[in-house]
């Protein structure tokens, strides 16, 4: 099973780290990575246990991938191949580097989110503490209890990790603020419909037009004859009827569904305007590019499916005052700038030992050279990455830099090579705060 996050990651923006130079390329034991600091967030350190957190999280996610990938047979090679390849989830980039990114982008953002939140007085919540320990226990005894199994990452710095997140969370509910609440029911509306319907082939021998005023004529009979009841109504008899077996090459095919969903509102095609404007109970004879349908209008409002649309507008609105007021607090954000390769030296690609069948084989520690050396941005695929309010279903990308945030979906980077020479990757690139591998190296007691 892919696994579901109990966290709820917020991921409006990624950032873009320049390339690991430096000297230090420290490992440590994984029994100091709780005193070692990977990274610093203003005069916050950041120590490699977090980094390691999120890491497993990440990995997981693309674990899945991996998992399918096999058993589909698209890719047969071992856990350390997949996580070198590159291309598979985004242009040039490997797909460890794909879970670094997201690594460093959500403590990047979760650290900013705690600052914004702290600065104006935003709380947790009686039920927010009560779902922290709940996640807390599910991460140390319960069944995302694997995630961690052999890492040394402690149950208090897993309480930590998860309250910093619940309280980024509660800033992303204020940071939404200010969205346009109101929604046009009739804009969203679903009904619910039977059909018959006819691709248009285009078959020089065919007549897809004529048949379908056939299906529409013999749907509304046998509606009659079963006392106007839809649900008495044979649809595969009509569509067995229509079919002719001994025409294999230029037969029209028809099909139907029962009791279907059919979005009508908002939606600008011959065919939903002609349903959207039935009443309940009647039929129409109709046509998109692509189809001709016989439709008979059980429901004009399917009010859970509606709900549904009218809800994930609501959800995508909120996200655009979130990622608005989001880039405005990045002019002003602190740096996010790592100590040296601590990050990128000790974080390797290590098998998560599931608790059903393993979705990978190989229980290496590391991926080399291709899987270590690059930080560049990428639009991670991660497993149900929500907030607490709403899904985020695509994070864009941005890189971050000193001036204004702007566009979305840009990548800017640097590529480090293990001598420490760069070179400068740029795509439309934008700006937002500086996130910078410095030359320091990590704390004596910890090295």
């Amino acid at each position: 099973m892919r696994f579901k996050k109990g966290l709820a990651i917020v991921t409006a923006f990624a950032l873009t780290l320049s390339a690991l130079t430096g000297c230090s390329r420290a490992k440590v034991d994984k029994k100091e990575f709780s005193s070692t600091v990977a990274a610093t967030f203003g005069d916050e350190n950041i120590y490699l246990d977090e980094m390691l957190f999120y890491t497993r999280l990440e990995q997981s996610s693309l674990d899945y991938y991996y998992s399918l990938y096999k058993a589909l047979d698209i890719f047969k090679g071992t856990l350390e191949e997949f996580y070198k390849q590159k291309g598979m989830f985004e242009d040039d980039m490997t797909n460890w580097d794909a879970v670094k990114q997201g690594v460093l982008r959500i403590v990047y953002q979760t650290h900013v989110l705690n600052d914004y939140a702290n600065e104006h007085g935003i709380t947790l919540t009686d039920t927010d503490k009560e779902n922290i320990a709940n996640e807390v226990k599910e991460f140390t005894e319960g069944e995302h209890a694997y995630i961690v199994e052999g890492t040394e990452i402690s149950a208090e710095a897993i309480e930590r990790f998860i309250t910093q997140n619940a309280l980024a969370n509660r800033a992303h509910i204020q940071l939404c603020e200010g969205y346009d609440p109101e929604v046009d029911r009739e804009a969203f509306r679903v009904a619910r419909v039977y059909y018959l319907q006819i691709a248009k082939d285009k078959d020089d021998q065919t007549d897809e037009a004529a048949r379908i005023d056939a299906v529409y004529n013999a749907f509304r009979d046998a509606y009659d004859k079963a006392e106007k009841d839809i649900t008495k109504v044979d649809l595969e008899q009509i569509v067995a009827d229509f079919t002719d077996p001994e025409d294999a090459e230029h037969r029209i095919k028809v099909v139907c569904d029962k009791d279907t969903t059919m979005s009508v509102g908002g939606v600008d095609t011959t065919h939903a305007k002609a349903v959207a404007a039935l009443s309940e109970g009647e039929f129409a004879k109709t046509e998109d590019e692509n189809y001709y349908y016989a439709v008979y209008l059980s429901a004009k409002d399917d009010a859970e499916s509606t709900q549904s649309r009218i809800d994930q507008e609501i959800a995508t609105r909120k996200e655009a005052k979130f990622n608005e007021n989001y880039k405005t607090l990045l002019e002003t954000a602190k740096e996010l700038k790592l100590k040296g390769s601590v990050f990128d030296a000790n974080i390797k690609v290590s098998a998560i030992n599931y608790p059903t069948q393993a979705p990978v084989e190989s229980t290496s520690e590391e991926v080399t050279e291709a899987g270590t050396a690059e930080a560049t941005t990428a639009e991670v695929t991660t497993a149900e990455v929500t907030t607490a309010e709403a899904t985020t279903a695509e994070a864009t990308t941005e890189e971050v830099s000193t001036e204004e945030a702007t566009a979305e979906d840009a990548t800017t980077g640097e590529e480090a090579t293990e001598e420490g020479s760069t070179e400068e990757v740029t795509e439309e690139a934008t700006e937002e705060p500086t996130v910078e591998a410095t030359e320091e190296v990590a704390p004596t007691d910890a090295e």
